[in-house]
């Protein structure tokens, strides 16, 4: 895998910049969140990541993948904060090392839509997959590895 925060090209827009985030679809798919070095001329704001699979990016620093909580994918999980509970079906790993997975519920909205899937941090959730760790465990994990203020996901795919 590439080395999340490694300086890359994207082989498909001649663009450089960063991968600051690794996508793992429940299928074992692995997608790069892109952010290229640029900023938007008139916002001056960073120009539009990219979502873009490894073979796509060409540099950076290439390691071995670390240690995932992959079994959870596919299992169900409920959120300790708000009771939303359903399937694990992709995980993020941040640049902090923090882990979020993306999760969905069983059902539809009023409306007929699909409930909206849900992003938490591996910390808030509980399930038969996940190891409990102790407050004190928490709290090191937390500061080692802290939880991005904001973060995307690439979007839903069928």
């Amino acid at each position: 895998m590439i080395k999340l925060n490694s300086i890359v090209t994207d082989s498909a827009t001649g663009m450089k910049g960063i991968v600051d985030m690794l996508h793992i679809e429940i299928g074992g798919e692995q997608t790069y969140r892109f952010q290229p070095a640029d900023l938007n001329p008139k916002t001056k704001e960073p120009v539009d990541y990219v979502w873009a699979k490894e073979q796509r990016l060409v540099g950076g620093e290439q390691i071995s993948m670390p240690n995932l909580p992959l079994s959870v994918l596919g299992t169900e999980v409920e959120d300790i904060g708000t009771g939303f509970c359903g399937t694990a079906i992709s995980l993020a790993v941040h640049s902090t090392g923090c882990v979020h997975f993306n999760v969905q519920a069983k059902g539809k909205t009023d409306e007929g839509n699909a409930i909206k899937v849900q992003n938490f941090s591996i910390l808030r959730l509980k399930g038969k997959a996940i190891k409990k760790l102790s407050e004190d465990e928490a709290a090191k994990e937390r500061a080692a590895k802290p939880s991005p203020g904001h973060h995307s996901m690439p979007p839903r795919m069928g």
